[in-house]
């Protein structure tokens, strides 16, 4: 095996003359570095040197030889470590080994030859696992420019479509199971692009909240909803529901353009709701405070998304104007591991806080059954129906609550049908 004379070895031992020889046998291979302790060779390690191999006495005053090879993967985590051991340090190697601390461990007295052919098996190791992190290092940067994901054309295309009014809403009823009619609708955006295809609000979202255009595209999507939602929902005294950011609420522009939507769409206040995650409660309350009561002020209310998942403390339900808490779709779908007990416990709060719940995420006639025997009667989720385009929503509306001209019962199969939902 050829030699690799820019290749740096550290001998530790407490005995001079094993070190002298040491770097005897070794010298002309290698660069030698020595240190007579483990306390010492540990200082030198910190100074920076690239060490290949290791190879230490095990019984050394102060650190053993396994201590110190152990505490030395701090400084050259992809050395080889051999340890030189006597018979009697047998079991403390072997402990040493099965710990992945080290990489051969020989005894004393060791033949020049067989220690030799241990630092080319160590040296060759090494190189190898360099060549493998290295084409992992590659492969992970080839990957990160992929998606600089991407990211790049994305937000390129983002942000035509928030100018080019290429975002759409689907629209997902919210349903008074107790008077068996539809409360209102939550909107809820969504990008089809000529390229990419499909692409989530798991994606875009964040996607705007990093590059700083979240407030643009909470702006467009709150026009569309009062303008588009509000044609939908104008008869039977029916509420859209809009998501607002944090960030789009502390921007200087949302009450103006607020008033605006509103204004422009002719959308009555009352019949608005906006709703914010429960996370971005974890704002400034007194300038949220601020902005949420002139918003109050319009007749708009406010919702609580997401609740019991972001928010460590219930003090704002006191202080912020809320009028309703949507519990969030986690504890429906966890029911019998606790989400029972959120549940429970967010209808008894909203007794105490005059607030309406809103349970989301129920899917199925057993999950609406276990809310409806909590008292829950506000329900939303893919029971009822799947978010839809503006142009089944009417459509569905009239088979969930009939036609009243024809007095015609429809069933819940042809209502599941039409949103989709149905399996």
């Amino acid at each position: 095996m050829s030699s690799h004379p820019r290749t740096r070895i550290l001998c530790v031992d407490d005995e001079a003359e094993v070190l002298a020889g040491l770097v005897r046998h070794l010298g002309r291979r290698y660069e030698i570095l020595t240190a007579t302790s483990g306390a010492a060779a540990l200082e030198q390690l910190k100074q920076g040197l690239e060490v290949v191999v290791i190879i230490s006495d095990m019984r050394m005053p102060g650190l053993t030889g396994a201590e110190f090879l152990s505490q030395s993967r701090a400084f050259v985590p992809d050395a080889q470590r051999i340890l030189l051991t006597g018979q009697t340090d047998l079991a403390s190697a072997i402990a040493a080994i099965n710990e992945g601390e080290i990489f051969r461990f020989l005894s004393k007295p060791c033949p020049p030859a067989t220690l030799v052919s241990a630092i080319e098996a160590a040296v060759e190791r090494h190189r190898s696992h360099a060549l493998e992190n290295t084409a992992l290092r590659r492969k992970l940067e080839e990957r990160q420019l992929q998606t600089d994901p991407r990211r790049r054309e994305l937000l390129q295309a983002l942000r035509e479509a928030l100018v080019h009014d290429g975002l759409h809403l689907h629209y997902q009823p919210i349903v008074d199971v107790s008077a068996g009619r539809v409360r209102g609708v939550e909107c809820l955006a969504r990008w089809q692009h000529s390229s990419f295809g499909a692409i989530g609000p798991a994606t875009f979202i964040p996607l705007a909240e990093q590059s700083g255009d979240i407030v643009r595209l909470g702006q467009c999507v709150l026009l569309r909803a009062c303008h588009e939602g509000g044609q939908l929902m104008r008869s039977g005294n029916r509420e859209v529901a809009v998501n607002v950011s944090a960030k789009q609420l502390m921007d200087a522009s949302f009450l103006p353009h607020l008033k605006e939507c509103l204004a422009h769409s002719g959308l009555p206040a009352a019949a608005l709701k906006l709703e914010l995650t429960e996370s971005a409660l974890a704002t400034d309350l007194e300038q949220l405070r601020d902005v949420l009561q002139q918003t109050r002020q319009l007749n708009v209310r406010i919702a609580v998304d997401d609740f019991g998942t972001g928010y460590s403390s219930l003090a704002y339900l006191s202080r912020l104007p809320i009028d309703v808490i949507k519990v969030d779709q986690t504890f429906v779908r966890d029911f019998h591991h606790g989400g029972k007990t959120i549940i429970t416990a967010a209808l008894a709060i909203a007794r105490d806080f005059a607030l309406e719940v809103i349970i989301e995420g129920v899917e199925t006639a057993a999950m609406l059954r276990q809310v409806q025997d909590l008292g829950a009667s506000l329900i939303q989720g893919y029971w009822f129906a799947a978010p839809m385009p503006a142009g089944r929503v009417l459509d569905w509306l009239r088979a969930f609550e009939g036609d009243p001209e024809t007095e015609s019962v429809v069933t819940m199969d042809a209502v599941q049908a039409i949103s989709g939902t149905k399996r």
